[in-house]
Order: structure tokens, then sequence, then C-alpha cells
């Protein structure tokens, strides 16, 4: 008769989740989060991006901002996802053409063109 053990692989499945899992948070309880949607302002650098947070206070990073594409990553902590909480991040150039990618998602986020006044975060 032949016997098979199965609790090492479970085991194994358990780390790996775990090392995955380790992988989506951050030490300060923040994961990151999608970008649903933006806005930009002709010829500003501003661009204002929605984050699925109820204020989890999101804190934005350019990943990648080359003739292109621009790569956004956001990271923010989980209260919920009731409402959207809105970030500024200012670019070396404004978007113009170029794709705004969500970092998470890996897929562009659509941006809404705004004109008047950009916020002064980027003044």
């Amino acid at each position: 008769m032949i016997r098979v053990r199965r609790e090492r692989p479970v085991l194994w499945v358990a780390v790996a989740l775990a090392l995955v899992g380790a992988g989506a948070c951050s030490d300060d309880g923040k994961e990151e989060r999608a970008i649903p949607e933006a806005r930009t302002w002709a010829g500003s650098t501003a661009v204002s991006a929605s984050v699925e947070s109820c204020n989890g206070e999101p804190e934005i990073e350019i990943i990648n901002e080359d003739e292109e594409e621009v790569r956004l990553k956001v990271v923010a902590g989980s209260s919920g996802d009731d409402c959207l909480d809105g970030i500024v991040v200012c670019l070396a150039e404004p978007l113009g053409g170029r794709s705004l990618i969500d970092a998470k998602t890996g897929t562009r986020v659509p941006v809404e063109r705004l004109a008047g006044e950009p916020p002064s975060d980027c003044a």
C-alpha cells in the first residue's frame, strides 16, 4: 500500500500565498490601489487622479515617464471603497497625448482634459 502525505504540499501553498500577499501590502498597512480615472489641464504638468480608497490617505508615485506614457502607482490605507480619494501628481512635462497607465492594473486610465486653471500643487 502506498501512503500519500498531503500536509507538506498544503504547507508550501500556504507559504507561497503568504509571500505573494506580503508583496501587496506595505509595512504601514497601505495597499496598492487602482486609478479608475484622472484629469489634467492644457499645458499643465498637474494630473489629478481618483483613487479607489475612501479617506485612505493615498500616496502617488511616478514609476515611469517617457515620450509615450506615464505610469503611476498609488498606495492607500484600507478604509473602505465607498468613495474615491483624489490626489495630484506633478509630471516633468504636460501629459499631452501620452497614455496614463495604472501600475496596479497595467491598463490605460481614462483622462479628462479640462479647461481653466489647474491646481496650484504644480506651480
